[in-house]
């Protein structure tokens, strides 16, 4: 159980350290820390223990509370930068449509009278 308790507190730790770094805007960190967290949770399910215990640790460390605050960052970090590659998608597209516009008005420099 004691193993069982460490690897939940690195989990719970290394979702913290996720959270900071969502909300830094740190995202060159994000792979190798989601990867640390898939590690730990592939050494928890190796840990024999009952649900109960797990439960009740998981409880104690509040982990669920923070999973939750992880997923709500995530999202709300998806939509803001959803949000900035539409506003750069629309400044390109104004910019080409401008483009377009002035360089086909000159057509009327080519026509023969």
């Amino acid at each position: 159980m004691e193993g069982l308790k460490e690897a939940l507190e690195t989990y719970t730790g290394v979702t913290k350290t996720l959270i900071a770094a969502l909300d830094n805007g740190d995202y060159d960190n994000l792979d190798r820390l989601i990867l640390e967290r898939e590690q730990v949770i592939e050494h928890v399910k190796t840990i024999s223990c009952t649900k109960e215990e797990f439960k009740n640790i998981c409880n104690e460390l509040e982990t669920e509370k923070y999973q939750r605050i992880l997923d709500e960052m995530t999202d709300l970090k998806k939509m803001e930068l959803k949000k900035e590659m539409d506003s750069f998608k629309r400044a390109a597209n104004a910019n080409k449509n401008y483009n377009n516009s002035a360089y086909g008005s000159y057509d009327f420099l080519n026509k023969k009278i």
